[in-house]
């Protein structure tokens, strides 16, 4: 588990990196239609009245640039955060889902190989025989689920 963690915070601090030295929404076209699309919604809404003039560029001009800065701000994080929310559960599942599997599967493996032939058989066989308690409730779930389709058939019908 421990393992776990540092790989995390390296791969969290490899997606901080790579975001600080090139944003990828740079390069994405998502990036570019959003920052349309709110550059569109910001520049048809009017701009405050009594705003002081402080360079010689008009205040419709000024009105433009902020709106320019703020969907280029808004656009990015829309996307970065899109890009946070596909590469964090891939991460969580390459360090612990996949750490876990390897770990296990050596861990079986080092058990199993302490074990003579026929305990190993007879020791997987029993991991795969099926307890009757389970096949029973399985089979009582099922038929309920069945009973109750049929009920809400019924009752759509009506």
């Amino acid at each position: 588990m421990e393992d776990a963690e540092i790989d995390t915070r390296k791969q969290v601090f490899l997606h901080c990196k790579w975001e600080q030295n090139r944003p990828i929404t740079q390069n994405c076209m998502a990036y570019l239609a959003a920052k349309r699309a709110n550059f569109t919604a910001r520049s048809q809404s009017k701009p405050t009245q009594g705003s002081t003039e402080i360079t010689s560029i008009s205040p419709e001009k000024q009105y433009e640039i902020a709106c320019d800065i703020c969907s280029a701000v808004l656009s990015y994080f829309d996307i970065a955060a899109m890009r946070v929310a596909d590469t964090i559960p891939m991460t969580l599942e390459m360090v612990y889902i996949e750490g876990f599997a390897t770990e296990l599967e050596r861990r079986i493996g080092i058990f199993l190989s302490d074990l003579r032939s026929d305990e190993r058989l007879q020791l997987c066989a029993d991991f795969l025989r099926e307890n009757e308690d389970i096949e029973l409730k399985r089979k009582t779930l099922s038929d309920k689920r069945e009973a109750l389709s049929e009920a809400m058939e019924i009752l759509n019908g009506i």
